[in-house]
């Protein structure tokens, strides 16, 4: 009697969870690879300063998960369309909202994280980024004064889009004590700087609190027609019992992507504290940490395990459609390589092939 295929349950249909099913799907045994995830569309993400200021395109970047199927092969795949609300370690099954009970040999939790406008990152049904995207786009055109929160990537993104198809409005960055970007160094720093002026931004070196239209920076509070935080995210990893998450949410998993205390479950992406939370390290570095931890934990195949590293820094950061920052392993990018990269479309077009 041939026994029955190894049963995957991956919980989180963005990015790694996208990533998780691919390399099961690739995989030459035929498994039972069941994809857990809020909803049966995924967002591409990455594109979303661009839609805050063109969110006629918030389609294009939908992308339906059944297209995966593309890769099934002699495997059997199934897509749950529900949230994940617990998970019993011991027993092996999650349990989802519809009160479904899903048993599993091994679990991938790829579950990410959400920030607090869904244009950003959505938790749940993927009707929250068109409402935040429309929403967010219609206060930006009437607004006059817009401060934007936070340094990273998402926030000279956002400021930069709208300092571009909005020249008039009066604009400004609050980018904590250390700057905007510190790890790209002082030389990417200045360029930054540079293109903000462009636009007119007034760039604010403080720690922002935001209690809705009002920020209080400098020791004092500044009201704006609208604000958009960009530097808040929370781990959705409410489903899972207290052990297995760290003090500030985030799965506890090792470097290999083991999670501690288990034996058969993993996690990987953004929902693990100690990652470099972009699409390209998801689709690089972590993807063949977790390859070769599968292979040897749930397939016997005799591979050494790999470590998670940080390693080269890889970011290109739009500053407006003309161009911007970024590194490519450690290497600097020229600004026509950033907007090859990533400002021309914000990979809007190339949302498909991401995501499916």
């Amino acid at each position: 009697m041939t026994a029955p295929p190894l049963t995957f349950v991956v919980v989180g249909g963005s990015f790694a969870g996208v990533v998780a099913v691919r390399e099961l799907l690739s995989r030459p045994t035929p498994l039972k690879v069941v994809l857990v995830t809020s909803s049966v569309k995924a967002y591409n993400n990455a594109a979303a300063a661009r839609l805050l200021v063109r969110p006629e395109l918030t389609p294009q970047t939908l992308v339906d998960l059944n297209l995966l199927r593309k890769r099934q092969g002699a495997h059997q795949f199934e897509i749950v369309e529900a949230m994940v609300t617990s998970v019993n370690v011991d027993a092996n099954h999650v349990v989802v909202s519809d009160g479904h009970r899903i048993d599993y040999d091994y679990l991938i939790i790829a579950s990410g994280t959400r920030y607090q406008m869904a244009a950003f990152k959505p938790f749940g049904a993927v009707s929250a980024v068109k409402d935040s995207v429309t929403t967010t786009a219609a206060n930006i055109k009437k607004a006059d004064t817009i401060c934007v929160v936070g340094g990273g990537p998402t926030g000279l993104e956002v400021v930069g889009e709208i300092g571009s198809a909005y020249p008039g409005k009066k604009l400004t960055l609050v980018v904590g004590q250390r700057g905007p970007v510190p790890r790209f160094g002082a030389g990417v720093v200045k360029t930054v700087y540079d293109k903000l002026s462009r636009y007119n931004v007034t760039v604010v070196e403080d720690y922002a609190t935001v209690s809705g239209n009002t920020v209080e920076y400098l020791g004092e509070s500044h009201h704006f027609d609208l604000v958009i935080p960009t530097c808040t995210h929370v781990a959705n990893t409410g489903f899972l019992p207290p052990d297995y998450v760290n003090d500030h949410g985030y799965v506890d998993a090792d470097r290999h992507f083991r999670v501690n205390g288990t034996d058969n479950v993993f996690a990987f992406g953004d929902c693990v504290e100690f990652t470099t939370k972009t699409a390209i390290d998801i689709n690089g570095r972590q993807h063949q940490v977790l390859k070769q931890t599968l292979s040897r934990q749930a397939f016997g195949d005799d591979v050494p395990l790999k470590e998670y590293r940080e390693g080269a820094i890889s970011f290109a950061v739009p500053i407006g459609p003309g161009g911007g920052v970024g590194y490519a392993f450690g290497w600097r990018l020229p600004s026509f390589m950033v907007w090859a990269m990533k400002a021309r479309d914000f990979t809007i077009g190339r949302s498909e092939k991401i995501l499916s």
